[in-house]
């Protein structure tokens, strides 16, 4: 039994409502043995048998002896810190409350739905557990993406970096210009849906500039994303149609680098074995 509850963590995508989980940064720990962490996370009840969940899903492979769920909607759509009609002209309040309540709702129910699966889910079928794992990795992403991208809007026009930020872009990029220019490139060059991103390496100190398809790509293990542009049609089509540039043009004008200094402070004390 201790065998099949270690195989369990390994497919479980574990991380706090502002962490990134293993496929986007790596940057996940976990301080129990498999064993403590799920006794931890989801309770004594652990490895009991769970008549109902055998009746009902039995026939669909999501249940297994001795295993019962007690999850209870582990992610959560997070309030926006402003209204929604902070961000017009550039991003109409209809835009955001469909984009918000919406899109990133979905991605919320997506997660849990998948997680509450797999706490279920007889880990002989291979097949369905693959598929699970598939749809919990996207849709986790897509929250946690989404979330840092309601944070790295400023309703006004940005102002400049604090002195640690600009210090580390100089470093990285030469100027702040030339990161604007990279991180825009990599925006209109997401092909089909996707973001951009500024993230930390923690290997080599600097900042880099990264594309993501759909919800994952081009992050090092260790690394840590500071701050997204969502390049999704859902984000900007009722506006922009398909003018992507008017969109990430508008975007960048409005990084909250405030909290994109808090998260490279943050990143580069954190205390990760490399």
């Amino acid at each position: 039994m201790l065998q099949q509850r270690q195989k369990i963590i390994g497919m479980l995508f574990f991380d706090g409502q502002d962490r990134f989980h293993q496929p986007l940064s790596g940057d996940v720990t976990f301080a129990q043995p498999a064993h403590d962490l799920l006794v931890a996370r989801y309770g004594n009840t652990f490895g009991q048998p769970d008549a109902h969940h055998d009746r009902v899903h039995g026939g669909l492979g999501l249940s297994w002896p001795g295993y019962r769920s007690t999850m209870t909607s582990p992610y959560v759509l997070p309030d926006l810190s402003y209204e929604y009609d902070a961000l017009e002209p550039w991003c109409p309040a209809e835009t955001l409350h469909l984009h918000h309540g919406k899109h990133h709702a979905a991605y919320v129910k997506g997660a849990n739905d998948a997680a509450d699966a797999l706490q279920n889910v007889d880990p002989a079928n291979a097949r369905l557990l693959a598929a699970l794992r598939r749809d919990l990795t996207f849709n986790v992403s897509g929250h946690v993406l989404h979330s840092l991208f309601w944070k790295s809007l400023a309703p006004t026009t940005s102002g400049a970096p604090a002195e640690a930020l600009a210090a580390t872009i100089a470093a990285s990029f030469g100027s702040q210009d030339r990161m604007i220019d990279l991180l825009k490139a990599a925006c209109m060059g997401v092909q089909g849906s996707g973001w951009g991103a500024v993230i930390y390496d923690s290997v080599s100190k600097t900042l880099r500039i990264a594309q993501l398809h759909d919800h994952q790509g081009e992050v090092v293990p260790n690394s840590t994303v500071l701050t997204v542009v969502d390049i999704w049609e859902h984000a900007y089509y009722l506006k922009y149609r398909n003018e992507r540039a008017g969109w990430v043009t508008a975007v960048l004008d409005h990084l909250n680098w405030t909290h994109m200094g808090l998260r490279l402070e943050a990143a580069s004390q954190a205390l990760i074995p490399t």
